[in-house]
């Protein structure tokens, strides 16, 4: 899915009057004391907190606050003769506070954002496809908009299946309607919780295409909807992308 703004940087962290709320992070690198540096990939945003966990205590290194974190942010440029759509990358190099791993900070509600406790940052995920990893998933591509999202609950074997009703995955900010609650639907629908199947409602990306979905085709409107089965990743979650 796709990174989403900066929505709060916590008070006397790393981050603070570094990252601003309205950023948008689009590189991230870990580095401890003069060893080269590690490239942590955010095209998954949900996964991303995680992977920076998980990269450091593979590294097992004898300090962790000597682990920077070089973060890369597109935010509107500060000249006001430019453009405010034709943003600029601005790179910042922030502590890693360790003593937060312990925050169990999580999407507690539709709006809530993704933290990285360490870092002091908050951030929204948008439900825009950037990439299916899942070459089954034929009826999903880079693009797409998920809006909706439904479950079927879990039942007995052989007896009829039973769908939740649909939950739309969507905010309303600064007036505008925007799809920016996957952090919270991918958490509590799709790790958390033991549903056999996800059907997901879309907006396509492509207008032109016809793909055949769960047995329906694409309606005029653009929207469609289907079902994705769980798949493990190794024990780092159950994805969807």
């Amino acid at each position: 899915m796709q990174m989403g703004k900066v929505v709060a940087v916590r008070d006397e962290s790393t981050a603070k009057d570094k990252i601003l709320p309205g950023d948008i992070i689009s590189g991230v690198r870990l580095v401890y004391d003069a060893e080269p540096a590690i490239e942590i990939d955010v095209l998954d945003p949900i996964r991303l907190p995680f992977l920076l966990v998980h990269t450091i205590e593979k590294a097992n290194k004898p300090d962790p606050a000597k682990w920077k974190v070089e973060l890369k942010v597109k935010r509107p440029p500060s000249d006001p003769s430019v453009k405010k759509d034709a943003l600029v990358e601005v790179l910042f190099t922030l502590d890693w506070q360790d003593q937060w791993s312990s925050n169990d900070e999580v999407p507690a509600a539709p709006s809530s954002p993704m933290s990285i406790p360490q870092l002091g940052i908050a951030y929204l995920v948008e439900s825009l496809v950037l990439k299916v990893t899942d070459p089954a998933l034929t009826e999903i591509q880079k693009g797409d908009v998920i809006e909706k999202i439904s479950v079927r609950e879990p039942t007995e074997k052989g007896s009829e299946e039973k769908w939740t009703n649909w939950v739309k995955i969507q905010s309303k900010r600064d007036g505008e309607k925007v799809s920016d609650q996957w952090a919270y639907f991918a958490l509590y629908y799709l790790q958390l919780q033991e549903h056999p199947e996800v059907k997901v409602q879309l907006q396509a990306g492509q207008q032109d295409r016809a793909t055949p979905v769960d047995g329906r085709c694409i309606l005029a409107s653009r929207e469609s909807r289907l079902a994705l089965p769980f798949r493990d990743e190794v024990g780092e979650g159950r994805l969807v992308t």
